[in-house]
């Protein structure tokens, strides 16, 4: 009996530190370090945009960049630190775009990584040998090529959703309006008209008064154009013209050209 007593503990205090849960184990130390660990590590959102940089008029030939007068984006430190001190470029204010009447958002360039100034210590005869020189088509050209050469009526047939209705299914789209433009120009045979570039955003359609039913607007302006027409008839569509952007005389604004777009029920 006094070997029992000797053994057992002699408080409660005692009971309660012997006991195995009282103690904490290795795993419960190392789930807790985890879960520390894992806050710890928690990382900021980065959700700041990469800056695109400065919209720049070249004032002189920049290797690697392109020719005076092109007008593209570069970075801002360049821009402030090496070129505009040094007079090989301006910025494209809202009040330098106004004087000059370039619509920037249709001239920007990309940079020629090609181009090889003359001035950079390079003989005029090499810098020509190395630049890779782009036929380009003013916007006059380019309008005269879409008046004659593309037909005044374009022809697109689509299903009518019923006999006795004008709407019809799907629609006929800015973007199917460009893709014929350009395709009849393709097979023209004319060398120049495979330089007039022409994209969904150039092709609006001319929203009559009357005609609103079916008409699924896009983005509409102030001269009442959409984007896509869903329903049978004739339609007035404007062509925006465009030249080359690294031509000055293709910066010229004219007028758009206009043709018509008739929707025909389709023959079952």
């Amino acid at each position: 009996m006094a070997s029992l007593r000797t053994a057992s503990a002699s408080c409660l205090g005692c009971v309660a530190r012997r006991s195995p849960l009282a103690r904490p184990t290795i795993a419960t130390s190392a789930s807790a370090f985890a879960a520390v660990q894992t806050q710890q590590t928690r990382g900021k959102k980065t959700n700041r945009r990469r800056d695109q940089g400065v919209v720049v008029r070249l004032l002189e030939d920049v290797t690697q960049y392109g020719r005076r007068d092109t007008i593209l984006r570069v970075e801002r430190g360049r821009m402030r630190n090496f070129w505009y001190p040094n007079g090989l470029a301006e910025y494209m204010t809202a009040s330098r775009v106004a004087e000059l009447g370039v619509p920037v958002a249709e001239a920007i360039s990309q940079p020629d990584p090609w181009f090889v100034a003359a001035h950079d210590g390079v003989p005029a005869e090499t810098a020509v040998k190395q630049t890779v020189t782009l036929r380009s088509i003013s916007t006059t050209r380019a309008a005269t090529l879409l008046e004659t050469i593309i037909p005044q009526t374009l022809v697109f047939y689509r299903k009518p959703i019923s006999a006795d209705t004008m709407a019809i299914f799907g629609s006929v789209s800015a973007d199917d309006v460009a893709t014929t433009l350009r395709e009849v120009l393709q097979g023209s045979g004319d060398e120049d008209a495979l330089l007039v570039r022409v994209e969904p955003r150039d092709v609006r359609f001319i929203l009559p008064e009357a005609a609103t039913s079916q008409v699924t607007s896009g983005e509409v302006d102030q001269v009442s154009t959409v984007d896509r027409i869903k329903e049978l008839g004739r339609w007035e569509v404007d062509i925006l013209v465009r030249g080359s952007q690294g031509n000055t005389e293709g910066l010229r604004i004219v007028d758009p050209v206009r043709k018509i777009v008739e929707v025909v029920a389709t023959q079952e």
